[in-house]
Formats: C-alpha cells, structure tokens, sequence
C-alpha cells in the first residue's frame, strides 16, 4: 500500500470525525434566532402561520459515523407579521382576537393588543438517525435522516407527533452548525379547530439548529 493511499485514507478518517460529535441545542448556542415553526394548508387554501424561536433548555444531539440521537426544545417567541389576515390564516380559530386593539389600562392614552400571542413549543424526546456518505469531488460528507418523536404545544392544545426530517453539519464563516428540520402532519381535530373540518390536514414544519 503506497504512502499517498494511507495518507488519503487518514484524511477521510479525519474529515468524518471532524463532522461527529455533540451539538449542543440552547439559547447561547447559537445566540441568535435559530428555529421557525410553520403551519401551512396543503391545500393552499389559507394563509400560512409562521413563528420565531430558538432552543430553550439544555438540548443536545449526538452525531456518530453510524447515526444521530438526542432531545431538544423550540419555544417560538416572535411571529412573522400573524396579526394581519387573522380570519385567512390556517390556524385562524386559534388566533381569534389578536388583531384586536383596546387601551391600555396602564397607558390609556395608548393603545394595546386585546389578547396576547400563542407561541408554539415543540419538544423533542427522541430522534433516530442514520449516518448517509455523501461523495462530492473527492470528498466524504455526512448527513442524518431521522424520525424525530416528540410534542406540539400551542394555546393549551397537545399533540404527539412523529416527524420525518434531516441533520446536517455546516461550517459557515467557520463556526460549526448542526441543523435539525422535520415535517409532520396534524388534523384540525387534535388542534380542536372549530373552523375546519375534524380531518383537515395542517403540515407542521420545524428547523432548528445548534452548535458544536
């Protein structure tokens, strides 16, 4: 076996455990803004619903050579513009009432909101991820396919759920970024959504990310 083939061979070794590791999944890693929650209609019929968010407690995911494990939390605290086309909106039933401006009571030359956000929470008790190889002009890249089990929570509603999604581990500007995204589908009945049939379907989407 030549020098060049072993050295080549402790490089991939070397870019592969450069990917795994501990990411960790918490409001100081990363500090800004790092997950969205989304409802859309796959119907296409009512506006979307999209929030804000980071990582909220101590959350970690591990990533091997083999697969992906762990548990995390998004709570969202900011909305994309939901206090405008309330009754368009898929989660409207939800959201009745916070277009709604009254005065005050400790300003009453100023107005306030009527009714205060309902800001998701997505708790993630699981995941199961498998570790693809990935080859591109000579290089050995990893990604994770992964179940992720958890819960939904929004204005008192709670619904378990099991998501298909995706890990992946980026470099940008240097820094070391592991990013979890999911998808899953949940009806109006488990949302008790007085507005929409019991077996309307919403798709939920999350994308998250944390640091090594």
């Amino acid at each position: 076996m030549s020098l060049r083939v072993v050295l080549l061979g402790l490089l991939a070794v070397g870019l592969l455990e450069a990917q795994t590791g501990t990411a960790h999944f918490n409001p100081q890693k990363p500090r800004f803004p790092s997950s969205s929650v989304e409802f859309h209609d796959p119907t296409g019929e009512r506006w979307p619903c999209l929030w804000v968010g980071r990582t909220a407690g101590e959350g970690q995911v591990e990533l091997t050579e083999e697969g992906a494990s762990g548990a995390f939390v998004v709570q969202a605290y900011g909305d994309a513009m939901l206090r405008s086309a309330v009754s368009r909106r898929i989660l409207a039933d939800i959201l009745e009432g916070v277009d709604e401006r009254v005065p005050d009571p400790d300003r009453p030359d100023r107005m306030t909101w009527a009714k205060d956000m309902p800001m998701p929470r997505v708790t993630i008790t699981s995941i199961d991820g498998r570790a693809e190889r990935n080859e591109r002009r000579g290089r050995t890249t990893l990604t994770w396919p992964a179940t992720f089990t958890g819960t939904l929570e929004i204005a008192g509603r709670s619904v378990p759920f099991t998501a298909e999604g995706r890990i992946n581990h980026s470099r940008p500007d240097g820094a070391s970024v592991v990013a979890a995204t999911m998808r899953f589908t949940v009806t109006a009945a488990q949302l008790a959504l007085d507005d929409l049939d019991e077996d309307a379907e919403i798709q939920v989407r999350v994308n998250t990310a944390g640091q090594m």
